[in-house]
């Protein structure tokens, strides 16, 4: 009513009194009691279950830490509004009791229902701006697991003379060796090989913003913007996509008694289950050595070491045998012994700068100009690096990286890797190219500096408006002998322009405005 002229008709029939009591204060209760009750109400049940929580008979919490961790943001409110609305209640009932109308214009007696409404509409706009930021981000991370498709067109065909037709069949029914058509526009259900001679995929619908998922949050971009080392898994991710070939095996057929053909049949059969560029090696290399089929009874992936399963031979169905197919670490860790001579052959490969069968890759420091080069970047490795009190971020896309993806600091899983990777990493690189990764750095780098601009623009922001809303300017008058104060009402929209200020400032990164206001990625 501060800003409408005293003779305004409008006014003065507001300022008009009923029972002692004016319409606009009555009209104010009308509008205070449904605000309080049903729209605050959100603020008084969470004090209540905070105060329940730390104040409940046999609560863990030691007396001392429960008076400072005692209050927050939504108990502030919560009493703010109850004391202005109850207060005011109170006033109200004994005025209306009296019927004595208050002097001048009703200027002598002072309401805060208005209070009550301006504050709870203020704070709920600023919970509402941050609820939509966040909600956007999450519906993000939440679209690319939509991505996958749920059905696939099966092409079956009865018999060689038969023309083929298609089925739409649950991704989950589709078994290894199964003809899939992916029609033009749509995703492929699984990873396979091409029957055709060449196709064309369009990664143009997974960009986002910067071609960058975020799914650890505020932390994530804070470890992310300090990186003292960055571990890449060679194979699949910093390797062109070019698949390997055994160039030379050996076997040791008198060790175990077994022919060629069974022993490359036992690596074929396990390998058949992993996605590994030298998985598939291996199965090509068996395939074209006459290697002999082979019943697998189990088989288990171990992240960082190989493959172990259960296989049965043909005439010796009743004595399954165990195998194992990956690194010397996965040897020692089942107490298989090396011989003497085939750890020297191993290493004299090693020194030609081959492969070897146990899945060791030779170190490529010449061609990519790295600082150090691990065999296995297990997550044994990156927690021991850990003690050098440096922050670790791990690239991955395969499910033996999932373990080290969540070990490190900082866990970078490439999209088109698979599900294990993405769900145990803090960002996700929508495509392969690995230009992302500097991008996300210096995103990280840009996001923290930010929150620290809101930081410091809010503290200073509020150290000048609580004195304010106190009433420290209280003592000074204006030319017109009134006090200088400032409205609760005004307070509750100073209080939520602190939040919206911080909220606008945020926004304003996804801008491409210069001067540091707005990110651009660098080229």
């Amino acid at each position: 009513m501060n800003f409408i002229p005293k003779d305004d008709r409008g006014y003065e029939y507001l300022m008009q009194h009923v029972h002692g009591i004016t319409r606009a204060e009555w009209s104010t209760f009308i509008m205070a009691t449904p605000v309080y009750f049903f729209a605050a109400d959100y603020f008084h049940e969470k004090t209540l279950k905070d105060l329940w929580a730390l104040w409940r008979p046999g609560s863990p919490v030691p007396i001392g830490r429960r008076f400072y961790r005692f209050g927050n943001m939504n108990m502030l409110i919560s009493l703010g509004t109850t004391i202005a609305y109850f207060a005011s209640l109170g006033e109200l009932i004994v005025s209306a009791e009296r019927n004595l109308p208050s002097s001048k214009d009703g200027d002598s007696r002072q309401s805060y229902f208005d209070s009550v409404v301006f504050l709870t509409f203020f704070l709920l706009l600023g919970r509402l701006a941050e609820a939509t930021m966040k909600a956007k981000a999450g519906d993000a991370v939440s679209a690319l697991g939509n991505l996958r498709p749920t059905t696939a067109n099966l092409v079956v065909q009865d018999g060689e003379d038969d023309i083929p037709r298609t089925e739409t069949v649950d991704v989950d029914f589709i078994d290894a060796g199964d003809v899939i058509r992916v029609p033009n526009g749509a995703s492929p259900p699984c990873d396979g090989a091409l029957l055709n001679a060449s196709a064309e995929m369009d990664e143009s619908s997974l960009t986002a913003k910067h071609g960058i998922l975020v799914k650890g949050g505020g932390e994530a971009f804070q470890e992310a913007s300090n990186l003292d080392v960055v571990v890449f898994d060679k194979t699949g991710t910093l390797t062109l996509g070019v698949e390997p070939k055994i160039v030379e095996c050996e076997i040791f057929e008198d060790a175990c008694g077994l022919d060629r053909a069974t022993i490359l049949g036992m690596l074929k059969c396990l390998e058949e289950n992993s996605s590994h560029p030298l998985a598939r090696a291996a199965v090509e290399f068996a395939n074209s050595n006459q290697a002999v089929a082979i019943e697998v009874l189990d088989v288990e992936e171990i992240g960082g070491r190989g493959l172990k399963g259960i296989v049965r031979i043909a005439g010796h169905e009743d004595s399954p045998m165990e195998v194992l197919v990956g690194n010397e670490a996965l040897l020692e860790d089942h107490s298989v012994p090396i011989p003497s001579t085939t750890s020297t052959t191993l290493h004299t490969w090693k020194s030609q700068g081959y492969s070897i069968l146990l899945f060791a890759c030779r170190p490529a420091t010449e061609q990519w100009n790295l600082t150090a080069i691990f065999a296995a970047s297990d997550p044994p490795r990156i927690l021991g690096k850990r003690h050098n009190q440096i922050t670790i971020a791990m690239v991955g896309d395969g499910i033996n990286d999932a373990p080290a993806l969540t070990a490190a600091d900082v866990g970078i899983a490439v999209a088109s890797g698979s599900d294990v990777a993405i769900q145990s990493a803090s960002f996700i690189l929508m495509q392969s190219d690995l230009r992302a990764v500097l991008t996300l750095v210096s995103l990280s780098k840009a996001v923290f500096r930010r929150v620290i601009l809101n930081f410091c623009w809010a503290a200073v922001y509020n150290l000048i408006a609580l004195p304010v809303a106190a009433g420290v300017l209280y003592p000074v008058r204006t030319a017109d002998g009134d006090h200088v104060r400032l409205d609760p009402a005004w307070d509750a929209l100073a209080m939520a322009g602190s939040s919206l200020g911080v909220v606008m400032s945020s926004l304003l990164l996804r801008s491409r405005v210069p001067w540091g206001v707005g990110y651009r990625a660098e080229n």
